[in-house]
């Protein structure tokens, strides 16, 4: 998400064994989904788990 906000990110990975990693900056996935609208929609699909993960963890849950 720190790519889209601008934020400073706030995650950590461990790894078992050497990396693969690619690197994209924030105009580039820009471009990428501008070119690609799959890919746009596959990250807001990925976005929304996120959000419902989330909600469904915070104490004193909303009602609705």
């Amino acid at each position: 998400m720190a790519i889209l906000n601008g934020k400073p990110r706030t995650a950590t990975a461990h790894v078992l064994e050497d990396p693969r990693c690619l690197v994209i900056d924030a105009a580039t996935l820009e471009q990428m989904i501008a070119n690609n609208t799959e890919i746009g929609l596959r990250l807001v699909k990925k976005l929304a788990r996120r959000l419902d993960s989330e909600f469904l963890e915070m104490p004193g849950k909303f009602e609705g």
